[in-house]
């Protein structure tokens, strides 16, 4: 599989790298990632954030439908989550997704993941 890292997949004015990972799910033939988005000053959803974090972030899900192969995935069970000071679980930030020959490759605490699947989708809970 050949990982084409400089084209990483991209949603207008949103850091995936920089977004937060809360939890991820494969369910039947999907694979959902609820993560903390980290969202630009151009997005329509963005608010002025409190002083004390690095950017704006607001609850979303990016969505992979119609997976026919999905592997390296580890189960949430498997990876020790980590505590903010509002103790909130999270999974560090989202290393990257990135296209490859024959889907994508989503990397992140929850493995190195390689995915068969339809085009992903990144749906925001405030839509």
């Amino acid at each position: 599989m050949e990982i084409q890292k400089a084209n990483g997949l991209y949603f207008e004015f949103v850091d995936l790298s920089d977004s937060i990972v809360v939890g991820w799910r494969n369910v039947s033939e999907s694979f959902s990632v609820d993560l903390e988005v980290s969202i630009s000053k151009h997005h329509p959803l963005y608010i002025k954030p409190p002083s004390e974090h690095r950017s704006c972030f607001k609850k979303g899900v990016l969505k992979f439908a119609s997976v026919t192969s999905i592997e390296g995935l580890l189960p949430v069970e498997d990876v020790t989550p980590t505590k903010d000071a509002n103790g909130e679980i999270y999974f560090d930030t989202l290393h990257g997704v990135w296209t490859t020959d024959t889907g994508y490759y989503i990397e992140g605490e929850f493995g190195e993941v390689q995915i068969e699947s339809a085009a992903p989708t990144l749906d925001f809970d405030d839509q």
